[in-house]
């Protein structure tokens, strides 16, 4: 299923986007050729959203195993984790 918007090389999620489940990424060209899945991106849990917060990661699909993640609009201290498809 694709996410109402996400149409650009990159996509934020703010705490009212994600919805429990599991994510990947195919992108595709202005031509129609698509690219394989990307790891998938499993959204666990989700806590009450904070108002003009939001966590970048990109890029994605990642071509070595590296990524960037931005995290905006915290007051307060932020717990990431992040978990790889073994856990």
């Amino acid at each position: 299923m694709a996410i109402a918007g996400a149409t650009g090389q990159t996509y934020v999620v703010n705490g009212t986007t994600a919805q429990l489940g599991s994510y990947t990424v195919i992108t595709t060209s202005a031509q129609g050729c698509t690219s394989l899945p990307s790891t998938a991106l499993v959204v666990t849990s989700s806590v009450k959203p904070v108002a003009g917060s939001t966590l970048r990661l990109y890029p994605n699909p990642t071509p070595d195993g590296r990524f960037n993640a931005e995290l905006a609009g915290y007051t307060k201290a932020v717990e990431l984790n992040v978990y790889n498809a073994l856990g």
